[in-house]
């Protein structure tokens, strides 16, 4: 019988970043920094809300890894100044080559787990999108680790997000979000757990400490050192409980949704069937699946601090941040 035993262990995770400060130096963490990730799919009307209700409100140091910009090194040029030009802050930010399903392979083959890996969800042998995506977080935070150097102290807080999602309102302050937590956004208005079939575990966007974006980021890493603990039957999202969770131990966050997918456009290759169809009436957000849930409970959360509510921890769930006050609906014209 096979035994899994889940262990908390950060050995191998922070070489790039913590090993190379220097052991009994005085150093202070401070600030926060963002690392968006994945296809670029870049709408200005998503893009202006990413940057009003999180980048500038949070006061956030931009990073990116891309892939997917048309027009070879030139249209990557492009895309990295209009990503300048409408992102504040932005320290560093790189468009890459997705790997083909071949590479991937190789890349992971020293893992000597590849017959294992097969038995899994994450789709390897469909598009290989969640490989891709756990690439470029993990080469974004390479990025952002470099620059630490460069200004001499760590990130306090580190995020990772996306550039095509659409913000309702203002993303709840960080001092709002304990340290000691991974925060990932969750709509549990009406059931104890979280209504979509994440389970709670959303991997559109996280706020984590610096130590612990060392796990949330790498988990590319794990795949091909051959120590990220996996189930065959193990989709995305369950891997990413796995690993917060059982192999690391963490302590987890939620807090109600105030953004959520913006509607696909068709030369995005976005992977969730009829996704450039399935819109909101506004034509803003993606209502496909669970992305309605998602837009229902954004909708809702802004709505209510529009109307006055503000973020609250709750007493009795000290991992729960919730809107007290305000109104989730619309108010007709008098």
């Amino acid at each position: 019988a096979l035994t899994l035993q889940f262990v908390k262990d950060r050995s191998g995770l922070e070489e790039s970043s913590e090993t190379s400060w220097q052991e009994g130096s005085q150093r202070m963490d401070f600030g926060a920094a963002i690392c968006f990730g994945g296809h670029w799919r870049a709408d200005t009307t998503a893009l202006s809300t990413v940057r009003a209700h999180l980048v500038e409100a949070l006061g956030l140091d931009t990073f990116g890894v891309f892939s997917g910009a048309a027009g070879g090194a030139r249209g990557c040029s492009q895309a990295a100044r209009r990503f300048r030009a409408l992102l504040p802050n932005v320290r560093a930010v790189r468009f890459v080559e997705d790997l083909s399903r071949e590479q991937q392979w190789e890349w992971l083959r020293p893992s000597d787990k590849l017959r294992f890996y097969a038995t899994t969800r994450i789709p390897v042998f469909f598009h290989g999108s969640q490989l891709h995506l756990f690439r470029k977080q993990s080469l974004c935070l390479d990025l952002l680790t470099e620059f630490e150097h460069e200004r001499g102290a760590r990130y306090a807080r580190v995020l990772y997000s996306r550039v095509d999602q659409i913000w309702g309102l203002v993303h709840p302050p960080l001092a709002s979000l304990d340290a000691a937590r991974v925060w990932i956004p969750c709509d549990y208005s009406f059931r104890e757990d979280c209504t979509t079939n994440s389970g709670g575990y959303w991997d559109n966007h996280a706020v984590t400490s610096r130590a612990d974006a060392e796990i949330y980021m790498r988990r590319w890493d794990l795949l091909r050192q051959g120590s990220a603990h996996l189930l065959p039957g193990m989709d995305g999202h369950a891997f990413l409980k796995a690993l917060l969770v059982r192999q690391y131990g963490l302590s987890l966050g939620w807090f109600l949704p105030v953004a959520g997918l913006s509607c696909c456009r068709e030369k995005w290759m976005c992977t969730f069937p009829n996704s450039t169809v399935t819109c909101s009436p506004d034509g803003l957000w993606r209502i496909g699946g669970d992305n309605l849930r998602v837009y229902q409970a954004a909708r809702n959360t802004s709505r209510k601090l529009a109307s006055g509510g503000r973020w609250v921890v709750s007493i009795e769930r000290p991992d729960r941040l919730y809107v007290e006050g305000g109104h989730s609906r619309r108010r007709s014209a008098v």
